[in-house]
């Protein structure tokens, strides 16, 4: 760190075992990455590799997760693979005014099955949670919706020809 500049110049790295926080466990997990540029406002490129990671009744035996660009708008990549699921989720998260999300999309597969969801933005502020855009393809008719939550209230607005509860059952793994 240079405080005459105000620019940083560093390479990190951490490791973790047996982490657990609200229901999700992760055995072990590897932090490697780099941030230079400008205190207020440095470009990282950082990358998470782990192992055994469950959440509720999804089980994972990878984990690979990598950030690169300025906090303020980063595009991240999330994959997890094991036990029959490939997860994949990328998006461009931003920290301003709370946590954004920006072209939003995730893939599940299982056995052969797919799904997929999009959404234009995802924001989680301190007293209200959003998605605009949705999208869900892979479940019978595509679902458009549009979601808002606050404390004390929820507010879904959807529309579909038909949904494949089934199928959303076998792809997220419950029978």
């Amino acid at each position: 760190i240079d405080l005459g500049t105000s620019h940083l110049d560093a390479r990190f790295e951490a490791s973790v075992a047996s982490v657990e926080l609200g229901g999700v466990r992760l055995r072990t997990a590897t932090l490697t990455g780099l941030a230079n540029g400008r205190l207020a406002l440095p470009w990282v490129d950082a990358r998470v590799v782990g192992g055994d990671l469950s959440a509720g009744p999804l089980r994972f035996d990878t984990l690979q997760a990598r950030v690169n660009g300025p906090p303020t708008s980063a595009p991240v990549t999330v994959s997890a693979h094991g036990h029959g699921v490939d997860f994949f989720a990328q998006a461009t998260v931003g920290l301003r005014g709370g946590t954004s999300l920006r072209g939003l999309l995730v893939t599940a597969e299982r056995n052969g099955e797919s799904a997929r969801a999009e959404a234009s933005v995802v924001r989680f502020a301190p007293h209200v949670t959003s998605i605009e855009d949705l999208e869900v393809t892979g479940v019978g008719s595509p679902i458009h919706a549009t979601v808002r939550a606050t404390p004390g209230a929820l507010l879904v607005q959807a529309r579909s020809k038909g949904v494949d509860l089934a199928r959303i059952g076998r792809i997220a793994g419950v029978n």
